[in-house]
C-alpha cells in the first residue's frame, strides 16, 4: 500500500513539474490533493470484510493494491488537466511574494518576478510592474508600458490600478489627458472603497476637472476617504469644515480631522 501510494506521489510531483514547469511549492500541494483519493479507496478497501478470508486474503490484497494503484493514475491524469489552470494561479502567487520579498533590496530581481507572474495574469503583479516602470525602479522608465500593465490590472478589477490608470488619464501619464475618463475608472476603484480614489476624485469635484464641479460630494468622498485612514484625505476635509466649504463650517471639527492626519 505504502509503495503504491508513494510512487503515485512521485509520479504526481515528476509529471507536474516536467510537463508544465511547476514550482516546487505548487506541484507538493498539486501531489497531495491528487493522492488523496487514492489513499481514501486504499483504506475503505482494507476495511471491507471478505468472506473465507484465509483462503482469500491474496486475491484480496492484490485487489487493494491494484485498485489504489488505478485511483491514483486517475487522480493523476485529472490533475494533468487541471493544473495549467489552478497551478497557475499558485505559481502566479508565489512569484507575486518572491518579488516583494526582493523589492528592498534587489529592484531589478523584483520587476522580474512581477513579469513573470504578471506573464500568469495576476493583477497585483501587473500593477506593481506598471510601477515599476511608471517609476524607473528596478526597469528602464517607460510612461507608456506602466499605463499598458495599468490598464490590464485595472480591467481584472484591481482598485490599486484603477486609480493608477484614473491617475495616469487626469495627468497624461503615457498617454493623452482625459478627465473624463480618469473620473471614469477613478469612480470604480472608489466604489471599491480605495482611499486615494476617493480622495482624488473628491479633488476633481471640488475642481470640476471632468465632473460637474460639486463641493458637497467633494465633502462625501473626503469623508470616505478620511475615514479609512487616508491622510491627504482627513487634511483636506479639515480645511474644507475650516472654510466651510461644502459643508457647516466647523472648526472643531476641522481640527479634529487635522490631528487624526498630524498622528500618523
Amino acid at each position: 500500500a505504502l509503495w503504491t501510494l508513494g510512487l503515485g506521489v512521485l509520479a504526481s510531483l515528476v509529471v507536474t513539474y516536467v510537463v508544465y514547469h511547476a514550482t516546487w511549492q505548487g506541484a507538493i500541494v498539486m501531489g497531495a490533493i491528487v493522492q488523496l483519493g487514492a489513499a481514501l479507496l486504499f483504506l475503505h478497501l482494507q476495511s471491507t470484510p471478505f468472506e473465507n478470508w484465509e483462503l482469500r486474503f491474496e486475491t484480496a490484497r492484490a485487489r487493494n493494491e491494484w485498485s489504489a494503484l488505478g485511483w491514483a493514475v486517475l487522480g493523476l491524469l485529472v490533475m494533468v488537466l487541471l493544473v495549467p489552470v489552478v497551478n497557475s494561479n499558485v505559481r502566479a502567487g508565489l512569484e507575486y511574494r518572491m518579488a516583494q520579498y526582493r523589492a528592498p533590496a534587489n529592484p531589478a530581481s523584483a520587476a522580474a518576478w512581477y513579469r513573470r507572474a504578471a506573464d500568469l495574469g495576476h493583477g497585483l503583479a501587473r500593477n506593481d510592474l506598471g510601477a515599476a516602470y511608471e517609476t524607473g525602479a528596478g526597469v528602464a522608465m517607460n510612461p507608456q508600458e506602466a499605463v499598458h500593465w495599468y490598464r490590464l490590472a485595472a480591467e481584472q478589477g484591481v482598485p490599486a490600478a484603477q486609480f493608477n490608470l484614473g491617475r495616469a488619464y487626469a495627468q497624461g501619464l503615457g498617454l493623452a489627458t482625459d478627465p473624463t475618463r480618469a473620473a471614469t475608472w477613478l469612480e470604480k476603484a472608489a466604489d471599491q472603497g480605495y482611499g486615494p480614489a476617493l480622495y482624488l476624485l473628491g479633488s476633481m469635484y471640488e475642481q470640476g476637472e471632468g465632473v460637474v464641479q460639486d463641493d458637497a460630494q467633494a465633502v462625501a468622498l473626503y469623508r470616505k476617504a478620511a475615514e479609512r485612514a487616508y491622510a491627504p484625505a482627513q487634511v483636506r476635509l479639515g480645511t474644507m469644515f475650516a472654510l466651510g466649504q461644502g459643508v457647516r463650517r466647523d472648526v472643531n471639527e476641522a481640527q479634529q480631522w487635522w490631528n487624526q492626519a498630524a498622528e500618523q
